[in-house]
């Protein structure tokens, strides 16, 4: 492969990238932008073969039509948007909204990678690489040293080696949501919360929970990394570690546990282990201070995959992946406390168990199984999932979003309805529990309007969304829908 020098980062593409820097409340990141205008870009181009093996393959799109594993439900015949919709654009222009219902009758969130009433935070320590779109001429859209997604053998993606953040600190934001009514919240933010990291460029909020005084935070590590197929950009590697408030976030502490020595006894591919299971996990919505557990537990349901050439990133994976804890600190912070899913017994019930290698999925379909959030609405005794199936590369700007129902936890889960590339690039959808009614009626938060890499290739792009809502916002939307039973 051959070396080319060009400088890709124009006036433009900094004023960009130093606007949007200029939020976080750090410095340091904020001047590692302004001192890009002087830096130089070396690109790596890709031989023939390596496109060949990053743009045809099993793995990678043109998505299969493959048929749904889950049989239809036979008691919720559809989810009806209502058409009431806000997008908090003015508020916020962050994202990675996961609620938790506090016995306040709060909601408290994380968020990531941008704004809170100017209460900026930036969760990648390359600070500024990115904020970075190249043109439209250039056709990709990388990140140093990583390939970041979409190109084409016109406009190869390619190798960027641009000067990091020295200051090796990642930044996530934390909220409080206040308001009975969805489409007029607000949002204030709280303390946010600073790490310094070693062996990962990135540390993300993952699940929330909210249970008596204490706030669990699920805590994940990730990097920017190509699998040997050439997709699979952006592995999620958690849930690694949680940090615990015990004022309702005006402050946090860290558990003992680490990027190198997980809480779920997994490291993923990118060290060389199989691909993970738990990766992204939220916290099952039991309503308000867990009021509707069915035994004290707190769930986690994580997505990946048991294939090891299978798909497991922080948008798509092959499967989803039940685990429980007690709800305390003593609990979180232990590896033996832990109890994952292992399958059904003869008579139905879930078998438990505390060897990681015993871990089975809930129910699998191939790639389509990315960001999953479960509610349980009390109304119809059910829990309702909502799925988000990203493009395999972890990025894209058209992801499809699902609904599933089941009376248990452990299933069997049944397809409610399926939207296609739903809200023009919808990601970490949720159903707050807050805002379930007894009519059937609820609200979706998720965060939208990241596009990922551009051009995306003809064969690949979709049609336009079923479901004409405006076009997603970077930040907290909210749509309502209402259930129609059978």
């Amino acid at each position: 492969m051959e070396m080319n020098r060009r400088t890709f980062i124009g006036k433009a593409a900094l004023a960009t990238a130093a606007g949007s820097l200029a939020l976080s409340a750090e410095g340091a990141v904020e001047e590692s932008a302004l001192r890009m205008e002087e830096s130089t870009t070396d690109t790596v181009e890709f031989s023939k073969e390596e496109l060949h093996r990053m743009f045809n393959n099993g793995k990678f799109p043109p998505r299969p039509d493959a048929p749904c594993p889950l049989r239809k439900s036979s008691s919720i015949k559809n989810v009806r948007p209502t058409y009431r919709y806000r997008a908090y654009g003015s508020v916020t222009t962050a994202d990675t909204w996961v609620t938790a219902w506090a016995p306040d009758g709060n909601l408290y969130s994380s968020y990531a990678d941008g704004a809170l009433r100017r209460s900026g935070v930036v969760c990648h320590i390359d600070g500024v690489d990115d904020w970075y779109y190249p043109p439209p001429s250039v056709g990709f859209y990388a990140v140093p040293d990583r390939v970041f997604g979409w190109g084409s053998a016109e406009y190869p993606p390619k190798f960027l080696n641009i000067r990091k953040n020295p200051t090796a600190r990642t930044i996530s934001g934390n909220a409080i949501i206040t308001g009975d009514d969805p489409f007029d919240l607000d949002i204030q933010a709280l303390p946010s919360t600073e790490l310094t990291l070693t062996g990962y460029p990135s540390c993300y909020p993952s699940g929330n929970l909210v249970k008596d005084d204490l706030w669990f935070c699920a805590c994940r590590y990730t990097s920017h990394l190509v699998d040997k197929r050439g997709n699979q950009q952006c592995f999620s590697n958690g849930p690694n570690r949680f940090r615990i408030s015990r004022d309702r976030g005006k402050t946090w502490e860290w558990s003992p546990f680490d990027e190198y020595d997980p809480i779920i006894p997994e490291l993923g591919a990118q060290t060389g282990h199989a691909p993970l299971k738990y990766g992204n996990v939220h916290f099952v919505d039991f309503g308000k201070n867990m009021e509707h557990s069915p035994d004290g537990y707190a769930y986690l349901v994580g997505h990946g995959t048991c294939d090891p050439e299978g798909m497991s990133n922080w948008s798509t994976g092959d499967a989803v992946f039940l685990a429980r804890v007690m709800p305390t600190s003593e609990a979180i912070n232990s590896k033996t406390s832990y109890q994952y899913f292992a399958g059904l017994k003869s008579d139905g019930t879930p078998s438990w168990s505390k060897t990681f290698a015993e871990v089975k999925p809930v129910f699998q379909w191939a790639s389509r199984c990315g960001l999953t959030y479960i509610t349980y609405f009390p109304a119809i005794k059910k829990y309702i999932a909502v799925l988000c199936a990203g493009w395999p590369n972890g990025a894209g700007s058209q992801r499809d979003t699902w609904i599933a129902e089941a009376d248990a936890l452990w299933g069997p889960w049944s397809m409610v309805t399926y939207w296609d590339a739903f809200g023009e690039g919808a990601y970490f959808a949720q159903i707050p529990s807050k805002f379930v009614k007894p009519d059937g009626r609820f609200v979706m938060f998720y965060a939208g309007g990241w596009p990922g890499p551009k051009p995306i290739p003809k064969e690949l792009q979709k049609e336009p969304t079923l479901i004409d809502y405006p076009k997603a916002t970077y930040g907290l939307c909210v749509a309502e829908f209402q259930l129609e039973m059978s």
